[in-house]
């Protein structure tokens, strides 16, 4: 008991602070040398824990469980193709305010909060309004956390009606089932025995750490490919549609050029018919002029012949 009276004076307060961190460093120690007898057991009967068979149960809720996240890791991804577009800036709005919040408690706390010792009093330092404890850029900081919590309520709450309006036949993705060691596309996981064995072939915890870490990291690369892929598709299909409709756009102009050229020789054949109709024909005048001619001397000639019958 009087190693614990710190203020007693004298040598009780160096043993004191000496006998709490033996005791902290003691139950390091203890947990450290826990967790390598527990492995190194393992290790050694490997083959005797493989052979136990994994319980019905157990396993099923372990698929249930690991569709649910699997399925909720797919309809909550920000490459998703149907994530909506008014959620990205909402939770990028989130993560800056909880990110000021953050760096305004850890480096510049006087600016928020009023420097209190616990041998102050309310009276004599905060003229006895705990109030006034807190500064206005504090209550922006409070201000900011409020908004991430919400931010965080609404998306776990959008996440949950998206996973239940999820229908039973939908496909997770193939970077999301490789990152959560699952073996089918209906996101059952692998059986006991499985893991035990790829955790054998991998060569202990750190390993298994490692390539749990390489699988996150391919499934973060997969998906960032694949939200690349989609959107090339996308832009390619813009571009043949624009394509297309310029194609179609230049058909249509040349088939309106072709018809009015074609009015055009039309209505100048007409008038050029309607002309030639209109001028009269050349030599068809002088022709009644010689039938007239040739007709006049006969009568003359009768005449003549009349006359000099008579006389």
């Amino acid at each position: 008991v009087r190693v614990l009276k710190v203020n007693e004076g004298g040598l009780w307060g160096p043993v004191s602070s000496v006998t709490l961190a033996v005791a902290g460093l003691s139950q390091l120690v203890s947990l450290l040398a826990a967790m390598y007898f527990v492995s190194e057991t393992a290790e050694q009967h490997f083959d005797e824990l493989a052979a136990l068979p994994d319980d019905e149960e157990v396993a099923e809720a372990d698929r249930a469980n690991a569709r649910t996240v699997a399925v909720t890791l797919a309809r909550q991804s920000w490459f998703a193709d149907d994530f909506p577009f008014w959620m990205r800036p909402v939770l990028v709005s989130g993560a800056v305010a909880m990110s000021v919040c953050v760096y305004v408690l850890a480096v510049a706390d006087d600016l928020a909060f009023e420097t209190f010792a616990v041998t102050d009093t309310v009276e004599d330092k905060l003229n006895g309004d705990i109030g006034n404890l807190i500064l206005d850029f504090g209550w922006v900081c409070i201000g900011l956390l409020a908004y991430t919590i919400i931010v965080l309520v609404l998306f776990g709450r959008w996440t949950a009606r998206r996973v239940r309006n999820t229908p039973d036949d939908f496909v997770v993705p193939s970077a999301i089932m490789a990152a959560m060691e699952v073996n089918d596309a209906t996101g059952a996981p692998a059986s006991q025995s499985e893991r035990r064995e790829k955790k054998k072939s991998g060569g202990g915890l750190a390993a298994s750490v490692a390539n749990a870490t390489e699988r996150m990291l391919r499934a973060d690369k997969d998906a960032e490919l694949e939200a690349n892929a989609a959107k090339q598709r996308k832009k390619d299909l813009k571009e043949r549609l624009k394509a297309n409709a310029e194609f179609k756009d230049e058909t249509e102009r040349k088939k309106e050029s072709e018809r009015s050229a074609k009015g055009e020789s039309a209505e100048e054949t007409s008038k050029s018919r309607k002309s030639s109709e209109a001028k009269p024909r050349k030599g068809s005048e002088p022709k009644r002029k010689r039938t007239h001619s040739k007709s006049s001397k006969p009568h003359r000639k009768s005449s003549s012949a009349a006359d000099t019958e008579m006389t």
